[in-house]
């Protein structure tokens, strides 16, 4: 087989057949990879080297002029492309392998974090049943820190105070700590 020409296609058709997925010239694509198929296919089916010619049965017809056809014949050799860029290729798939698999060890620790997170919130009771201090149990980075930062009831961010607000109570507090009233 053609083993020294052509060892693989260097054109990604899949990526290709992707960008035409949705494209009024698909058809002429698949055209064009048919074709470029059995090209391929018919190239790499034809032999490395040329075929053996018994030439002592054609020697009786015209020794002189077969000599000469017979050297040209062995010396004549197809020149072959040197490939210069499948090791260039080669590389840079086994460092994308790399870099995948990375990415892919960063998104299993990622699943299993996440499916650690799962399992605590199907193992706690509805929320709508707890008390705060259940809340506080199994959700304490969610539950207010009312001792630091205490809140006025509801609790709800558009009852509390801004930082403004805040401000303004702290001159007046040091006002009324002076004297002032």
């Amino acid at each position: 087989m053609a083993t020294k020409r052509f060892l693989k296609s260097s054109v990604n058709w899949a990526a290709l057949a992707e960008r035409m997925a949705d494209s009024p010239q698909k058809p002429e694509f698949l055209a064009f990879k048919a074709k470029c198929d059995s090209y391929f296919q018919k190239v790499a089916a034809l032999p490395d080297e040329p075929p053996k010619i018994d030439w002592k049965q054609y020697k009786s017809v015209s020794p002189e002029i077969l000599d000469s056809f017979q050297k040209q014949y062995e010396s004549f050799k197809v020149p072959y492309p040197e490939d210069k860029y499948s090791h260039i290729y080669d590389s840079a798939a086994e460092e994308s392998k790399v870099t995948v698999e990375k990415f892919q060890a960063f998104c299993r620790l990622g699943i299993s974090r996440a499916n650690e997170h799962l399992a605590i919130w199907k193992a706690m009771p509805p929320i709508e049943s707890m008390s705060l201090g259940e809340f506080g149990e199994w959700l304490p980075t969610f539950l207010p820190d009312f001792v630091e930062r205490p809140t006025f009831w509801p609790h709800t961010p558009e009852f509390q105070l801004t930082e403004q607000d805040e401000e303004e109570w702290r001159q007046k507090l040091a006002g009324i700590e002076k004297g002032e009233h």
